[in-house]
Order: structure tokens, then sequence, then C-alpha cells
């Protein structure tokens, strides 16, 4: 298995510096944001970055197929308005020719929200219509739906949801789904065991195919099995447990597929701390002969361009792992807000020896899983204490009487954020 930061740059910055920003702390693969991902409009990318950015990619020996991009969060394409319907699917199809113009190959977002204002079904037409007007507008680049947590009135929580989207696409080849464990167990999908997580699988094999599945997002959750909420936790720290994670890493259907945490992490000394530890684990559960010792080092970002512009210096690191030489994997880094990390599968071509490879090697015994969360939590102790900082007042006439509108904190408060943004 091999590993990726996000990395998040301002499309005034460059995008190519995301890609140079993954090298510079060993990595072969990562995700990013193409704009902004809280506001409709962002500066257009020059074909000048564009260029730019596929060199890196050759220079740095990175694979469009392991890069995942994650949509703007304000995109509601199932909403009841014409007009904000509209508005989404231009920062939508915007996205899309970003994602085309740097000649990536997937596309991740959120389906979208009924709003309270029309029929599921209804809502699926629209976003399903949508999905096929961009398809037509681009080329190369697959759609994936992620599934959600079930708050309120968003669509994407059961696997039906995604099955009846991908039903009314016209070009199944370019779309699919993204996993996100957290959200699967908020919206009652129970899968802390193996025989639960075939189960699962087996379901959605049944009901969306397996064939579309092409990305996972790894987060253990805050809340109980179909709580609704979309609460991410550091790994082994939730309701999921460490030991979810090893038969969904040690499994063949997750193999050559971008595996993205999105667990917290705020150390503002050392950003990425818990994710380097988390990652070393993830490697250990998969038993693909990595272990915490060969990780690569992460330097603190401070700004949304990325290590590039941040001031401190992230020096290349050689990592030497063996049969990954001219492999693709990540762990991503961005801004505090926006942070993530992943993990990538060997491609195809050697996905079969690492399954062979972890088949072979038992399972982690308690007591390594014990030792393993124990490392986790130190870890997560320490990168997410908060400063207190004071909070400026907000008298009525200046916040109206609640938060500005479209003013998302992070992608796990959904349940929080989610009507406000979706009926933008």
């Amino acid at each position: 298995m091999l590993f990726a930061f996000r990395v998040a740059v301002a499309v005034t910055r460059g995008v190519e510096n995301a890609v140079k920003n993954a090298a510079r702390i060993g990595a072969s693969a990562f995700a990013l944001f193409l704009k902004s991902q809280r506001k409709w409009v962002s500066p257009p990318l020059t074909s000048t970055s564009a260029l730019a950015f596929k060199s890196a990619l050759t220079t740095y020996n990175f694979s469009p197929a392991h890069i995942l991009p994650h949509g703007s969060y304000l995109l509601n394409l199932g909403n009841p308005s014409s007009e904000k319907r509209q508005q989404s699917y231009d920062c939508f199809l915007d996205d899309l020719k970003r994602a085309e113009q740097l000649g990536l190959q997937l596309y991740n977002f959120h389906p979208g929200s009924t709003t309270g204002g029309c029929t599921k079904e209804e809502s699926i037409g629209w976003i399903a219509e949508n999905v096929n007007r961009a398809l037509k507008e681009t080329s190369g680049v697959t759609i994936v739906l992620e599934n959600m947590a079930g708050q309120g009135n968003v669509i994407g929580s059961t696997f039906e949801d995604l099955r009846d989207i991908i039903a009314l696409v016209e070009d199944k080849s370019r779309v699919g789904v993204c996993l996100d464990t957290c959200h699967m167990f908020a919206a009652g999908y129970d899968i802390r065991t193996k025989d639960a997580w075939e189960e699962t699988m087996a379901s959605f094999d049944t009901i969306v195919g397996t064939q579309y599945l092409k990305a996972m997002h790894l987060n253990d959750s805050m809340g109980e099995v179909g709580c609704k909420k979309d609460r991410h936790d550091n790994l082994g720290r939730g309701k999921l447990g460490l030991k979810t994670f090893e038969h969904i890493v040690r499994d063949p259907r997750t193999q050559n597929l971008p595996l993205v945490l999105e667990t917290p992490c705020d150390d503002e000394v050392d950003l990425g701390s818990v994710w380097r530890v988390e990652v070393g684990v993830l490697h250990e559960l998969a038993a693909d002969g990595r272990t915490q010792k060969t990780e690569v080092d992460v330097g603190l970002v401070m700004s949304a361009a990325g290590f590039e512009s941040s001031g401190v210096a992230v020096p290349p690191i050689p990592v030497a792992v063996p049969g990954a030489v001219s492999t693709s994997g990540t762990v991503e880094v961005t801004p505090a807000a926006d942070g993530v990390a992943a993990i990538v599968h060997p491609p195809a071509a050697t996905s079969a020896a690492a399954s062979t490879s972890a088949a072979t090697v038992p399972p982690a015994t308690d007591e390594q899983i014990v030792e393993m969360e124990a490392r986790i939590k130190v870890a997560a102790e320490k990168a997410n204490v908060k400063k207190a900082k004071p909070k400026p007042k907000a008298t009525k006439a200046a916040a109206g009487g609640k938060r500005k509108r479209g003013a998302k904190k992070e992608e796990s408060d959904e349940d929080e954020d989610e009507d406000e943004d979706e009926e933008e």
C-alpha cells in the first residue's frame, strides 16, 4: 500500500504546486480541491497552470488514475429550485472541466438534497439529469457519487438511492461510487465485523454493482450505527473500531482504489502528525510489508496554498518501499479545516500479489489492535487539542440572528450545515 496527502492549493498560486508538494513528502498520488470548495465562482484555471500540472505529474511519476478531486460543498444538483439547481450545475460543470483540463480521471461529489421541497424521486431525477448534461459536455472524467450519512433531506444514504441515480445515467462507463465508512455506519450499515462487512458488500453488489466502486473514504464514526450524523473520528477512536478497517484494507475489492482518510487533525505545529500514525497502522493491518518506521515526515501547512507558499521547508524525502518503485499511492495534506489523508492500494499489476500477501498473514491479535489504538490515541490527543480563542460577539444586526448562510465549517459538519448549504 502507498500513501498520499490531499494538497489544497489556491488556484491563483497554481494547481501544479499540489504535485510538487506531494512529491516533497515522498507521495506518489494525491487529491485536491480544484478551486475553493466554499465559493460558487473561482478564477479560471489557466492553460499555463494546466500544462505545468501535467508536466509535473510526469516529472514526479504520478498517475491520474489515483488522484481524487473533491467537489464543492455547495453543490446540490437535486435542488427543487431551478435557479439554484442551475447555479449548482454551473459550479459542477466548471469543476469537471478543470478535471478534464488537467487530464484527471475521477471527480467525487455529494449527490444533493430535496431540501424538503420535492420528493426524493424528483430530486434523484434532477441529479441524474445534470450528470447526463455534464457528461455530454466533458470527456474522460468519471463522476463519482459519494454515499451520505442520511441527515435531513440528503440523497445518497442508501444503496438504493445510488442505484436509482446510476440507473438514469446514460453513459454508465463514466459514473461510479465512493463509499464513506462513517457515512455507511451512520446510515445504518453495520460493517464492524468481517461477516457484517461481507454482507454489506454483497448487498452493495446486488443493488448497485461492485463494478461501480471507484474509491472509499476511511473514517471512524463518533455516532452509533444508524445515528444519521456525519461525525468523523480518528481510526479506532469511534464506534466502528480499528478492527473494522483491517477487513476493509484486506478486501480484494478495495485493491487499486483511492482509500481516503478524512479524520480529525488540528495539529498546528505538525499538520498531518496523526495521519502519519494512522496510515502506518493501516499498512500494518493490510500486512503489506510497510511499517510505521517507513513513513515520510510532513511539515506544517500555513495557508490554503499548501507547502509551496507556507514558508516551511519540506525537503524531498526518498522513501524506499520494496515492490513500490513505480506504483501509485498517497498521503494528502491540507490546512486544518480541509485536512484529509489517503492511502491507495498498488495498481492492478501488483494488487493480486498484495492480496495474496495479506491473505497469508494472520489477522492482528487483540493485543496488537490495542497497541495500535493506543498509538493513534496518543497522536490524536496531541494533534486535536485546539487552542482556546476568544469568540467575537455577533450582534443580531450583524448576524441576522443566525450563522451566515453557506458558511460551512467542515465536510464532517453535514448534520449542522447541510440544509443551509444545499438550499443555496
